[in-house]
């Protein structure tokens, strides 16, 4: 069991290397796992000692002028969460999320 923890921490350091480029900017001793659905990366930012954990989507929609979805430092973000914006999130340092949480600037419909 101890060598599946270690492989799983491994596999998301390099996830998390190889996704640096795509995104605004991540932290240092940030770990993403594997993302559900990731959209405007290009308009993410992660601050550093964060986790965010697997089948998590994570969307910035340039529907807007500059979409701006931003997780502060030391943050976890449960597994499967969906943060979508259109306009602007902004999450502070230190959040803490469960699993199957939704946060959201926009809706559907009237």
């Amino acid at each position: 069991m101890m060598y599946k923890i270690l492989n799983n921490k491994h596999v998301s350091r390099i996830r998390t290397s190889l996704l640096k480029n795509k995104f605004f900017s991540i932290g240092s001793n940030t770990l993403i796992e594997h993302l559900g659905k990731l959209v405007g990366a290009c308009y993410i930012k992660v601050g550093s000692c964060s986790d965010i954990q697997h089948g998590t989507t994570l969307t910035a929609w340039k529907i807007c002028d500059n979409p701006s979805l931003s997780i502060g430092s030391d943050c976890h973000i449960g597994a499967y969460n969906h943060l979508t914006c259109i306009n602007r999130i902004e999450i502070g340092d230190g959040f803490v999320s469960g699993k199957f949480v939704t946060i959201t600037d926009n809706g559907h419909g009237e």
